[in-house]
């Protein structure tokens, strides 16, 4: 009673009272200490005593009501639905109840769910302001204005003063494509209700967005005029000015909103945009930094002051204040949308899906959230968990009155993508023409159907589809580069190379360089494939892809030294390719058996299951004298390939120099019954001699 009328200091005295009665975990005297939290908005405190006071009694029905505030305070709005919902279930007909649900609802997005929570009020109570306001506000996201009208038009005659009421009246209007009813209406919500603040900026928002600048610039003149002192008011003019072609006026207009609050976020962000269109980067950013200053925790202005940084290439500096407004606001889900978006674009995956498994704890069913989270989840490797995210996604984009809402084509696309990466093609195609029935028109998705095709072994189909969007985009490298792809796919590479020459020429990148190269040779064109990665080279000497496949030219051409030098300089470049490591391995093991060694071991950590890499590790642990460490890592390698004959004929002779002549007999007997393979003398004469070794391993990996 004494929080209820303000009187916090008398609340204080009573729960002292009441703590010297009760024993100290009484549940009762958890929930009066909830209180006092609550009413000092200390959100977490809240939570964790009343919580406390559901642990002793579970059917603490006051504690779980203010459980579910405690945690919407705190923007754990999944919780707080949880907790709501079984306030609701134990109380169906709390008023206070279902408002609160509906609240943690549509803060998720969850608007059907909103609305049926607030039914029964609406029906049974429809005098209740509060409860037609959220029902209106379920209804218009639902893409129904016009039953949210009715409801707010009864809100309205019932408070007919109300600023508030009147304003969502207006903006509801507007969406319905009521543009002049819906600008009288904000209009009316300031002269009625002359405390209701917004009204003023509504108006000149609501009339910019509706197409009407010199209305909105009537407003905000006549907004200064009433508050000439208020650095909003001078801001929202600056804006208006803005659109209607008045740069330099608007820059006027904020200067003076800053002049009268130095540092005022909405000010400082509007000039600052102003003056990035002029070129004026440094400026911008000095002033961000000014703002920032007077307010360090302000977490819009930090993501604005990140998007400048992104935008100027330092996404380092933008990565540090997205954290920062991360800090700001633990409760809110865009810093952290923000941080995980740039930290994607990073090439950080994994970073990127961490944060967004925070995120989920605010608002799981949010559709940027599953989407960033879907092409976070396919960056580092996990198409299967992809696909069920972006299928949860689908679920969440409803049909728009004239059709599928925007965004779905985009979404089938990406699920194509990840069942493509998991190995379900059928599925992937399919997917892909659920998109072009969206969006016929769209590049990506019938670009991503012909390699569909193409993986299909529908060539012919995919030919002709690649046809028709290079008619399209006869110049378009990336088609160019696919036209290339498909002439390999169809056993065609002197086809594959006049496309990926004009592709490299357009845009050159190791990615096209690669892909001609890799066509040269397989049309037999050795030296042109060489003089293209060796051009690539000398412009680009520290692009370790291109040392890579330079190297396996030089390897696949017989030029072991050659090949060395390059897989070398790639392994300087990129220490953690296995493949690069086990072939240097493999062709130093001459020259320098124990630095090969080291090598081979270094393959085999980055590379533990691979086949090709433990054989080479096997046979120079061999080779080295350490037979029963050849034994075990060349068990691993038939672990992983049990067919491969060279693979057991390998094991077979690791065997015999560890003494087991008998296991070796089986190993060497096993891969002779398997077919031919290069080694096949070389075991048949092990077979005959087993008891001796030192045979020769079978090198590189492709």
């Amino acid at each position: 009673v004494r929080l209820g009328v303000g009187d916090r200091k008398g609340a204080e005295a009573d729960y002292r009272q009441v703590a010297r009665w009760l024993p100290k975990r009484h549940p009762d005297l958890a929930y009066l200490r909830g209180l006092l939290a609550l009413a000092d908005r200390r959100y977490a405190d809240a939570q964790g005593a009343f919580e406390e006071a559901l642990k002793g009694n579970p059917r603490h029905l006051r504690a779980l009501f203010y459980l579910g505030v405690a945690l919407l305070g705190q923007g754990q709005l999944a919780s707080a639905e949880k907790a709501l919902g079984r306030f609701v279930a134990a109380v169906p007909n709390t008023v206070p109840g279902r408002r609160l649900l509906a609240l943690a609802q549509l803060l998720q997005g969850e608007y059907a769910d909103a609305a049926a929570t607030l039914e029964p009020l609406v029906r049974h109570l429809p005098d209740d302001v509060a409860a037609l306001r959220l029902m209106a506000y379920a209804q218009l996201r639902l893409g129904r204005p016009e039953r949210a009208l009715p409801l707010l038009r009864r809100a309205v005659k019932l408070e007919p003063r109300s600023g508030p009421v009147r304003a969502q009246l207006g903006v509801t209007l507007l969406a319905s494509g009521q543009v002049d009813p819906g600008l009288k209406e904000l209009a009316r919500a300031g002269e009625e209700d002359p405390a209701f603040r917004s009204a003023g900026a509504l108006l000149v928002s609501a009339a910019l967005q509706a197409g009407k600048p010199q209305e909105a610039l009537k407003a905000a003149r006549e907004l200064v005029a009433r508050r000439p002192k208020e650095a909003a008011s001078h801001n929202l003019l600056g804006v208006a000015l803005l659109a209607t072609g008045q740069a330099e006026e608007a820059a006027a207009a904020f200067r003076q909103a800053l002049a009268l609050e130095p540092g005022d976020p909405e000010a400082s962000h509007n000039l600052a945009q102003l003056l990035v269109r002029q070129g004026r980067v440094e400026e911008a950013r000095k002033l961000y930094g000014e703002a920032l200053k007077a307010h360090p925790r302000h977490a819009r202005l930090l993501m604005r002051a990140a998007a400048l940084e992104a935008a100027a290439g330092h996404p380092e500096r933008a990565e540090a204040l997205l954290e920062q407004a991360v800090q700001a606001r633990p409760g809110a889900l865009a810093p952290r949308l923000a941080l995980a978006r740039l930290q994607l674009a990073r090439g950080r995956a994994a970073q990127a899906l961490s944060t967004l498994l925070e995120a989920e704890r605010i608002q799981a069913r949010d559709p940027t959230l599953l989407l960033l989270k879907g092409e976070a989840q396919l960056a580092v490797g996990r198409p299967e968990n992809a696909a069920a995210t972006f299928r949860a996604l689908l679920q969440l984009i409803p049909a728009a009155p004239s059709g599928p809402a925007p965004g779905a084509a985009q979404v089938r696309y990406l699920l194509a993508k990840a069942l493509a990466e998991a190995g379900h093609a059928k599925e992937s195609l399919a997917e892909l023409d659920r998109a072009l029935k969206l969006d016929p028109g769209n590049y990506w998705v019938r670009l991503a159907k012909m390699r569909a095709l193409a993986l299909r072994g529908r060539l012919e189909e995919a030919r002709r589809l690649l046809d028709r969007l290079l008619k399209e985009r006869p110049e378009d490298p990336e088609l160019l580069a696919q036209q290339g792809w498909l002439a390999m796919r169809r056993g065609r590479p002197a086809e594959a190379v006049p496309p990926l020459q004009r592709a490299v020429a357009l845009r050159p990148s190791p990615r096209l360089v690669a892909a001609l190269a890799a066509a040269q040779l397989e049309a037999g064109r050795v030296a042109q494939a060489r003089q293209t990665l060796q051009g690539w080279l000398k412009e680009h000497p520290e692009d370790g892809l291109a040392w890579f496949h330079l190297a396996n030219l030089e390897l696949r051409a017989g030029r072991e030294e050659a090949a060395r030098q390059a897989f070398a300089q790639a392994v300087r470049l990129q220490p953690k390719n296995p493949i690069a490591l086990n072939n240097l391995a493999w062709l130093s093991r001459r020259a320098d058996p124990e630095g090969a060694l080291k090598l081979a071991r270094r393959a085999a950590e980055l590379a533990p299951r691979e086949p090709a890499v433990l054989d080479t590790l096997g046979m120079l642990q061999l080779q080295a004298g350490h037979a029963l460490d050849a034994v075990a890592t060349l068990e691993r390698a038939r672990r992983e390939a049990p067919k491969d004959p060279a693979l057991a004929y390998h094991q077979a002779r690791a065997l015999a120099a560890a003494g087991r002549p008998a296991e070796a007999r089986r190993a060497v007997e096993e891969a002779l019954a398997a077919g031919d393979f290069a080694e096949r003398p070389a075991a048949e004469a092990l077979l005959r001699r087993l008891q001796e070794g030192g045979e020769r391993g079978r090198g590189p990996a492709s």
